[in-house]
């Protein structure tokens, strides 16, 4: 259900602003929740076996999961570059795609087909996937030069290192409950309890539920943006770059703290690094003027100088 709220909201902003991102969102969780729907149907509508007994059985939906594997990886992976702002080379992002197609369908847990060790290649294979994902986000997090991009995704550095242990966590307990059955808590557990845990890593569970809660409170923000102000939302909803961002999150934080248009202005072009004489030429409007805007600027926010109302801009939701 959360991953259907979390879908049902990018998809939603999608159509408002056309953003790579808010599509690649809601296709990953929209693809999670058949996954889900798949392996419920797995257990609840058939005789569902014990744990040590479904290494051996192979995939009931070979052909769908595998492709409903990758499409989910692909939108993962087509997320966080998009989130980061990263310019990857494409030859190199489709030589890797194309490798771990293969390695999936080599290692596909197939009926009279299916072991152990294939069951924990493909889903392992995946879990190292979607890690690598957030390797890749925390390498273009140090390589950018633009301190607007360190700044935007360094609002998530907390959420960021929660899912990179819960991610890690995922790939542990897939080892450990596919290839050391019999060091696996859910083994441990009472048949009776086990019982609703099998066929399902709990893991990327608790963290598909915490980056949905994530995505919703950031889809909330937009729709925010789009009920007080259509016109500045539908203007800059037609791409997916950083400047759009940052011009969202001046609107929160300008609606916040009850300033006016032309304060907004001045806040953002603090935001992005101008100094007072160059908001002055952007604006058209004398040194004196944006002093002036400045002063009630920082009374309203709370701050004494250009540097605190940067930090406090990025400190806010």
């Amino acid at each position: 259900m959360v991953a259907v709220m979390a879908c049902s909201a990018s998809l939603a902003i999608w159509m408002l602003t056309h953003r790579q991102d808010c599509a690649f969102s809601g296709a990953a969780f929209g693809i999670y929740a058949l996954e889900t729907v798949f392996i419920l149907y797995d257990e609840y509508a058939h005789t569902k076996l014990v744990m040590s007994e479904n290494y051996t059985m192979g995939l009931t939906f070979p052909a769908l999961t595998l492709a409903l594997s990758l499409a989910f990886v692909f939108c993962v992976w087509g997320f966080i570059i998009c989130r980061t702002h990263a310019e990857p080379p494409t030859k190199a992002l489709l030589a890797a795609a194309m490798a771990y197609g293969v390695q999936q369908l080599v290692c596909l847990p197939m009926v009279g087909r299916s072991n152990a060790l294939l069951e924990f290649l493909f889903y392992g294979a995946r879990d190292l996937a979607l890690i690598a994902s957030l390797g890749f986000a925390l390498w273009q997090y140090r390589h950018t030069t633009s301190k607007l991009e360190r700044h935007d995704m360094a609002r998530a550095k907390r959420f960021f290192i929660v899912a990179c242990v819960l991610a890690v966590v995922m790939f542990c307990e897939d080892l450990v409950n596919i290839m050391l059955p019999g060091l696996s808590p859910i083994n441990l557990m009472s048949e009776d309890f086990r019982w609703h845990f099998t066929e399902r890593n709990i893991t990327e569970n608790v963290l598909m539920v915490a980056c949905a809660i994530q995505l919703i409170r950031a889809n909330r923000d937009t729709l925010l943006i789009y009920a007080r102000h259509p016109q500045e939302a539908k203007d800059g909803g037609r791409g997916v770059t950083l400047d759009q961002g940052v011009e969202q999150r001046v609107l929160l934080y300008c609606d916040e703290h009850e300033m006016s248009n032309r304060e907004r202005d001045v806040v953002r072009l603090v935001v992005e690094g101008k100094d007072i004489q160059g908001i002055a030429s952007e604006l058209y409007i004398s040194t004196g003027t944006v002093k002036s805007h400045l002063h009630r600027i920082y009374k309203k926010a709370g701050v004494a100088s250009r540097k605190e109302l940067v930090d406090a801009f990025w400190k806010s939701r």
